[in-house]
């Protein structure tokens, strides 16, 4: 089982939109993409200083929407369904 570094905190992100997103970060050597369906929400472990670029889907291309830093997401519940 891998240890998360202590200064990494639990962060969620949901895609509020009707199309298919990617979110990715990298920070020194830690680095995260995953594909995010409408509707879902995504929780994970980041440093909060770590940003997190939200790419929408076009019919041809991803395009660069937003970027977040982790500390301004929503932290993640201490349970999750």
């Amino acid at each position: 089982m891998l240890e998360i570094p202590r200064n990494f905190e639990s962060w969620c992100y949901f895609n509020p939109t009707p199309k298919v997103q990617i979110i990715r970060s990298q920070i020194s050597n830690w680095y995260l993409e995953r594909t995010i369906f409408p509707n879902q929400q995504f929780c994970f472990n980041a440093p909060p200083e770590a940003q997190l670029e939200i790419l929408n889907s076009s019919e041809v291309s991803m395009i660069l929407s937003d970027r977040i830093l982790c500390k301004n997401l929503k932290p993640r519940p201490s349970t999750i369904p």
